[in-house]
């Protein structure tokens, strides 16, 4: 499905989002293709396929050029949704749906292109929305606090987990995350 996604631009990316982590290949339009049933392990006796190896790094290496690009777009995603979010209550769950696909996507990636701070964030956003237990209790300044932190992450090209700075803004999020789940 996601070859059929690079020649049909108008299929929905929520349609592609069928397992975790695969949100980032979308993007990868220019990505050379890397055939999947390529042998890449020592499994029937085919050894290690160099080639496909050099498909595939060629592959990430592409879509991390963009990375930051593609996050840029995501935290504006993210804002738009808080503010839908503060302005109409009832689609929550649609909201929140959408801002933990968005969240556990960035957690996925960051770790692939080495920003694992925003991994963190990411990964906090996604647990406010999962475990708050009532979708209509999401609250988009909490959901901004988040954008305002990958943003931030970007603008600067944070990379790694920041250092002690990193750790402080993550474990600052996750406080604001379980005092607003403990409500």
């Amino acid at each position: 499905m996601l070859a059929r996604a690079f020649e049909f631009p108008f299929l929905r990316r929520r349609d592609l989002l069928r397992t975790k982590c695969v949100g980032f290949f979308i993007a990868c339009k220019q990505a050379p293709a890397v055939d999947p049933t390529a042998k890449v392990g020592g499994l029937g006796g085919g050894g290690i396929d160099v080639d496909a190896i050099r498909q595939a790094s060629s592959a990430i290496e592409i879509m991390a050029g963009d990375f930051e690009e593609r996050v840029a777009l995501d935290v504006t995603m993210i804002m738009k949704l808080s503010h839908d979010l503060d302005a109409d209550p009832s689609r929550a769950a649609k909201i929140g749906d959408k801002l933990s696909r968005i969240g556990l996507e960035m957690s996925c990636q960051g770790e692939t292109f080495g920003f694992e701070l925003i991994s963190g964030v990411g990964a906090s956003m996604c647990r406010y929305i999962q475990e708050l237990g009532d979708p209509e209790s999401l609250k988009g300044d909490v959901i901004r606090a988040h954008a305002d932190a990958m943003r931030a992450i970007i603008k600067n090209k944070v990379k790694g987990d920041g250092g002690v700075v990193g750790t402080e803004l993550v474990t600052s999020l996750e406080k604001l995350v379980d005092r607003m789940i403990a409500e």
